[in-house]
């Protein structure tokens, strides 16, 4: 597998999107949002590409209330690219800058039943609390954290 891990690029609008489509079935965010990320956060938006079709993303921010926390507000990998380590690789590269630039607590939410929970936990993750409804009903999540 010959993959590269690269910022965004604000032409990466549509492959965003696209993610965001195959991977949730419809866009959680809204485009609007998506439209924004690379201009928003183009520090801490990295894309996974192989042979120069976007697999995947993850996208991280800094907490406004605390500058040494960073969210991990999505990783998202294609279905046909995932279980070959593109959701792993992002969410360390995507640690490791936002650690560069001082962050020291990551934050995340995922669903109870999604795999990648594991693949949090393996990273160094744990379970802070569970929220019903968190993101409307039947939307609950996990939020963990990990400290550097």
């Amino acid at each position: 597998m010959h993959y590269t891990i690269r910022g965004v690029r604000i032409e990466d609008f549509p492959a965003l999107r696209d993610i965001e489509l195959a991977v949730f079935g419809a866009v959680e965010c809204c485009n609007y949002f998506i439209k924004m990320i690379p201009h928003l956060f183009p520090a801490s938006c990295l894309i996974a590409e192989e042979n120069g079709q976007i697999a995947g993303y993850s996208l991280g921010a800094v907490d406004g209330h605390d500058p040494l926390r960073a969210w991990i507000l999505t990783v998202a990998v294609k279905p046909q690219f995932q279980n070959r380590g593109f959701g792993k690789e992002l969410t360390c590269r995507l640690m490791q800058a936002m650690e560069a630039r001082g962050t020291r607590s990551f934050v995340l939410t995922v669903e109870p039943g999604n795999p990648a929970r594991a693949l949090y936990q393996r990273l160094g993750f744990h379970d802070i609390k569970f929220e019903p409804d968190c993101y409307g009903p039947g939307g609950d999540r996990y939020y963990m954290e990990r400290k550097v």
